[in-house]
């Protein structure tokens, strides 16, 4: 007797490299207030996700929207998704030691990550299977990145920034694309 396989459901994750971003990726780094104090008293070494609206701090935003401007385009024409608006722009860097737990975005709609500053050593964000394999063992993944790559994801699965072990930082800009 033989069984036929049908795999119910799949959990898509688009990944793309941002080819601009090694003649321009300093440049953006070098406008983002890492400096700034107040944008680092929450636990992370550095995050501006509590800073949006204060766009004259953060200019580096709208020019990275500009570089990966045609890139979400092209995502937009052949996602199952349209997405209308991006809510929400921001960067964090990790130092030594430093995670952020799991955690989601929203209900619908993609989140992403790109990673600005990533060497070979860092690791990238966690994934968590959205439900249990038949062991009742939760799974998780990792896909391979390197500076430049942006991630394209459900804003709805959980996902994780592994703690950080190296000395050398690595710093994320993250969105939601709804």
């Amino acid at each position: 007797m033989a069984f036929d396989t049908y795999p119910l459901f799949t959990v898509n994750l688009f990944k793309t490299s941002i080819k601009e971003w090694e003649t321009c990726g300093q440049d953006l780094l070098d406008k983002i207030p890492f400096d700034d104090e107040s944008l680092s008293d929450n636990g992370l070494s550095y995050t501006d996700y509590f800073n949006q609206g204060y766009e004259d701090k953060m200019s580096y935003r709208k020019e990275f929207m500009e570089l990966i401007g045609p890139y979400l385009e092209e995502f937009n024409e052949t996602s199952e998704y349209k997405f209308t608006k991006l809510a929400g722009c921001w960067c964090q860097r990790y130092e030594a030691h430093d995670y952020h737990q799991p955690h989601t975005h929203d209900s619908k709609g993609y989140s992403a990550v790109f990673y600005a500053k990533m060497s070979p050593e860092h690791k990238t964000t966690v994934f968590f299977a959205p439900f249990m394999n038949v062991f009742g063992v939760g799974e998780s993944m990792s896909i391979q990145a390197k500076e430049g790559d942006l991630l394209i994801f459900p804003s709805n699965l959980w996902h994780m920034a592994p703690p950080h072990t190296t000395d050398t930082d690595r710093i994320i800009i993250s969105f939601n694309l709804i």
